[in-house]
């Protein structure tokens, strides 16, 4: 990790895939990567990658919810995904554990961490301006569509799960399609679950309990057993009309 400690490095690497490259190789290695955010921070690695973090260090939060300023709750946050894929918590959370470890690219749930509440002071929905943020600096650092698309939607969305856990009947066949129309795809499902437990562990120590993670667990079950439903009638359809396309082109006998 030369890179944290020179500036000329830092430099010759700014706004390139390089840095970048390195930062989530830092990510996920198997060292404290709370501690090496934090060093970051300090040397002015975070700021040179991602300049709005710049905006967000020391920025108080005043509600009765947060405990922390923007930018130690992100540590948190991050600090809490690790310990969550290392199986550094408690029995209660041993589905999450493996879920996390199943992410396709767990790196991008890492990166929706840092950037989700980058748009918090610049007086407007902090949701909306940060997914503007995190996409700028996708397409700047040339990630996929794919990539791009998930990181913003998980941006502008990581407040959706907890407010309708908690705020509607998760029990409610309609709180379920209302929730699974926005999320449309198992793979946002996983990785909105996981950001929306790890953002309440990293806000408070008081805050997360498990009345909430109760309401998070059904509705993620339930959204899930809809989505592969859905699925499972999606490919059974494209079957069928592949099959009634197929018999369309089979030359009719006299």
């Amino acid at each position: 990790y030369s890179i944290i400690n020179s500036k000329r490095t830092i430099s010759k690497l700014e706004n390139k895939k390089e840095l970048y490259n390195i930062f989530i190789d830092i990510l996920l290695s198997s060292k404290n990567s709370e501690k090496y955010l934090r060093l970051m921070n300090e040397c002015g690695v975070l700021g040179k990658l991602f300049p709005d973090f710049q905006k967000i260090v020391g920025l108080m939060q005043y509600n009765m919810y947060h405990h922390y300023t923007v930018d130690e709750h992100t540590f948190k946050v991050v600090r809490s995904m690790r310990q969550m894929q290392i199986g550094k918590i408690d029995d209660s959370l041993k589905i999450e554990h493996e879920l996390i470890n199943k992410l396709s690219k767990i790196e991008l749930l890492y990166l929706a961490g840092i950037f989700h509440d980058l748009g918090k002071g610049k007086g407007g929905d902090h949701s909306e301006i940060g997914a503007k943020i995190v996409t700028k600096f996708c397409k700047r650092l040339k990630l996929s569509i794919h990539d791009t698309e998930l990181l913003a939607w998980l941006v502008q969305n990581h407040l959706v799960m907890s407010s309708m856990s908690q705020k509607t009947d998760v029990h409610d066949p309609q709180t379920i399609l209302d929730f699974t129309k926005n999320v449309n795809s198992l793979e946002k499902l996983n990785y909105i679950y996981m950001l929306t437990i790890n953002d309440i562990r990293g806000t408070n120590p008081t805050l997360w309990n498990s009345w909430k993670h109760d309401l998070l667990k059904q509705l993620f079950l339930s959204s899930r057993r809809k989505l592969n439903l859905e699925e499972t009638q999606s490919s059974q359809l494209i079957v069928q009309e592949r099959k009634e396309t197929s018999l369309k082109t089979i030359p009719k006998k006299n």
